[in-house]
């Protein structure tokens, strides 16, 4: 949980002097919901399989590995 916090927070404050913010944010505020979505799978035991992030629909075996590339490919 508290490294899930520091990554959003070291997230938002590289965004903070760049440019193309507007859609630097969507990207941010997409990566927070999949963390969230992640953090709540864990502690209901859901798994999901598909997943819509930034418009384009991924399929994939294991949603802890998805939020980690998202978060290696736009964080």
């Amino acid at each position: 949980m508290l490294s899930d916090l520091i990554h959003l927070i070291s997230a938002a404050q590289r965004l903070r002097g760049q440019k193309e913010t507007r859609q630097r944010w969507r990207i941010f505020f997409a990566y927070f919901r999949l963390v969230r979505k992640r953090r709540w799978s864990r502690w209901t035991g859901k798994s999901y399989v598909t997943e819509t992030f930034l418009g384009f629909r991924f399929r994939f075996f294991d949603y802890a590995s998805f939020v980690y590339l998202i978060e290696e490919i736009f964080v």
